[in-house]
């Protein structure tokens, strides 16, 4: 899910980044938010197999060639 996406202008930059997840054995769940100094916010969800914990914020930089 993307929401702000207008130009590809607006899609690259810095993304702060905010994350929680867990799993055991098969079962998983989790979230990851970016979202950018133009406003567009990412959500990325994934799934994991095994033991995990997540919780934390980070930063990401987009680019395009």
């Amino acid at each position: 899910m993307s929401t702000g996406f207008g130009a590809s202008e607006t899609f690259r930059g810095a993304y702060a980044q905010g994350r929680y997840g867990f799993a055991l054995g098969t079962t998983s769940a989790g979230d990851l938010w970016l979202q950018n100094e133009h406003g567009v916010v990412l959500r990325l969800r994934a799934k994991r197999t095994g033991l995990m914990l997540s919780l934390g914020g980070d930063a990401v930089v987009i680019s395009m060639k």
